[in-house]
């Protein structure tokens, strides 16, 4: 054997060896693509669909588009998709084909964004299922050329795309398939689909739709708007919704069953009336709560006579101002975190001597009068964290809303002379003489006192702190605001609607609580939406509706839901130590003088007041009150048991 023999079986040897050993991974490298992977024509669309996931509702999870992560995307796993969504990112390779998504023919919701301006049409004809779709370029435009032969083509019995002004470029139809039978209760508020899509971005696109609802009895468009995207069961019965424009007629059946809502609940004997202040109750004998959470209501005080809060959304800071029948004015800041929205700081500052509380919520104003008649404004000053008191006047007799009375004539909080007139009432902002009612509003660098209205007749409460207008009854009894942007008229409305900005829960004439034309609950004095904060989620699912009856009991339920009220407080009727009229908890000279004002009607009362100033319990306060508390005072007598 030569030596040139010997070199070649070498060779040979190593040759075989390596073939020995490369070989598998050669033929495993070859058998690991599977049956039916897509080559792809836009490596971009690839790249993103092998980390994409899609929901699927058996699992309850998401899950990836490439099912087995192997790197490959096979003709099957695109035709199980039903729903996708792409997002490009600007640093991203852009998509310049789509082509490759027409092998997912069974899908219904498809959105891609990002695509390269090279991207110019797209064919819609094989997804015959589509009932979503949404495509949007990388200039932030929503437009793109679709391949269609008429202004409009329909992609299949729910959903079209339009031609813009025969321009060449098409907008989307983004929608949801219109169901054949929409079922409701009464009271219940179902979202219209065909109105809750958006029609791309073809402004005006929805004026072309027509909609009407066959009977208006069983069912109805409800909403700030004529035709919004919310229909609403009124009472028992079937009717029918159409749908009409140039293109399509299509109908669905409503169904309305009866509501499980019971409105009338029975009223208790708690011998005290309460109001609303934003997350305060405060009860008619001086008792003050906190609604915490949507189950929870604590006392925070008592010998309260009047609370004020009062928040500036910009700057996360809020006043309370708590009043007591001493005549001490606790003042509260606090100062919001700017991600947490939990109090970050609290101030504290208390006033003696103080007689009535100064509120002017659209101007974000608080202030007070002392009893000597000086008036002052407090400020929260973010910066330094401290409450600062200015004195504006001396001098007032009479206080209201952010305006008092001074010499006859009404000036506002911050010392403007507003008009050289007293006024009879005043709410917030606004002070009325007569039947004239008056705003004070911004004009050429000061503010002047505006006449909004010469037919006012009486002031609606609202003590939502997020609705900066005064509504008012006018003298032919409709309901208006200082600004007139809402006709009140056809909605029945009593109070006003502070709690949804569409005015579809508002409380009418007989102080029912209404949602739409449904009635939600009975004998409401005031109620209010809680806008659910971290703390409360543990307790409520966000949002709730606080309502207080006229019975000072607290009933509450989930905005969004249309169960009915629960009721989570019941007030009870503290006994009142008779004789002490100021609630020093001492019966002296000050509290005879009270009860002596008070039965020549020169002084007013509250409720509490008024019990613990009647001492011989016959329901009045006269003279014969004003004698024995003397005596008491005196200790001539040492209990009004008995008495006469």
């Amino acid at each position: 054997m030569t030596k040139t023999d010997k070199k070649l079986i070498s060779l040979t040897l190593i040759f075989a060896m390596l073939f020995t050993i490369f070989s598998p991974v050669i033929v495993n490298a070859a058998e690991s693509v599977p049956e039916g992977a897509i080559e792809f024509k836009d490596q971009a669309l690839f790249e993103k669909l092998k980390t994409a996931t899609v929901f699927d509702e058996e699992l309850n999870k998401y899950v990836p588009v490439d099912k087995n992560e192997d790197g490959y995307i096979t003709k099957q796993e695109m035709e199980d998709l039903e729903s996708l969504t792409v997002y490009v990112y600007s640093n991203d390779e852009k998509i310049t084909s789509l082509e490759d998504l027409a092998y997912a023919k069974n899908i219904k919701s498809l959105t891609v964004t990002g695509i390269d301006e090279s991207v110019a049409e797209y064919d819609l004809t094989p997804f015959t299922k589509l009932e979503s779709f949404n495509l949007t370029k990388s200039l932030n435009t929503y437009n793109l050329n679709y391949k269609m032969d008429k202004d409009s083509i329909k992609v299949n019995d729910d959903i079209f795309v339009f031609d813009n002004n025969n321009t060449g470029t098409s907008y989307i139809i983004y929608g949801n398939k219109i169901p054949a039978n929409i079922e409701l209760e009464a009271g219940n508020v179902y979202q219209d689909p065909i109105l809750a899509r958006a029609y791309g971005y073809v402004s005006n696109l929805l004026e072309n739709v027509e909609m009407t609802i066959e009977d208006e009895n069983i069912a109805k468009f409800t909403g700030m708007y004529e035709q919004d995207s919310y229909i609403q069961g009124l009472k028992e019965g079937t009717t029918t919704v159409t749908y009409k424009s140039d293109f399509t007629t299509r109908m669905s059946t409503i169904k309305v069953t009866k509501s499980p809502i019971t409105p009338e609940q029975p009223l208790e004997e708690t011998g005290v009336t309460a109001r609303l202040v934003y997350d305060r109750i405060l009860l008619s004998n001086g008792d003050l709560y906190k609604v915490s959470s949507q189950t929870k209501v604590e006392k925070e005080d008592t010998n309260v006579s009047d609370y004020v809060y009062i928040r500036n959304d910009s700057q996360k800071t809020a006043l309370y101002l708590k009043l007591k029948n001493d005549n001490t004015l606790s003042i509260t800041g606090c100062i919001k975190d700017q991600t947490t929205l939990k109090d970050k700081e609290e101030i504290n500052k208390d006033v003696e001597n103080v007689e009535q509380l100064l509120f002017d919520q659209y101007m974000d104003v608080t202030g007070f009068v002392t009893t000597n008649g000086e008036v002052y404004k407090a400020t929260l000053n973010r910066d330094d964290t401290d409450i600062t008191l200015t004195k504006i006047d001396s001098g007032a007799t009479k206080a209201g809303g952010a305006f008092y009375v001074k010499d006859g004539a009404t000036y506002s909080i911050d010392g403007t002379l507003e008009l050289k007139e007293e006024f009879d009432k005043a709410y917030r902002n606004t002070f009325a003489i007569g039947n004239k009612l008056y705003e004070r509003r911004y004009n050429n660098g000061e503010y002047v006192a505006t006449l909004v209205a010469e037919d006012f007749a009486d002031y609606l409460d609202n003590n939502y702190w997020d609705n900066m207008y005064v509504y008012y009854k006018s003298t032919d009894g409709t309901v208006k605001d200082t600004y007139g942007y809402v006709d009140f008229t056809k909605y029945n409305f009593e109070y006003n609607a502070p709690l949804t900005n569409n005015f579809r829960l508002f409380i009418n004439k007989e102080d029912t609580l209404c949602w739409g034309e449904v009635e939600l609950l009975t004998d409401v004095s005031d109620v209010l939406v809680k806008v659910g904060t971290q703390e409360d989620l543990e307790a409520s699912s966000g949002s709730y509706i606080i309502v207080v009856r006229k019975d000072g009991t607290v009933w509450t339920k989930d905005f969004y839901n249309y169960e009915n009220f629960t009721k989570i407080f019941t007030p009870t009727e503290d006994d009142v130590e008779l004789g002490n009229i100021d609630g020093d908890n001492e019966v002296t000279i000050k509290d005879v003088k009270l009860t002596l004002q008070y039965s020549l009607s020169k002084e007013d009362l509250s409720e509490v007041q008024i019990k613990a100033a009647d001492v011989n319990k016959d329901g009045k306060v006269d003279i014969k009150d004003v004698r024995l508390i003397l005596q008491y005072s005196l200790e001539k007598i040492d209990s009004f048991e008995g008495v006469e």
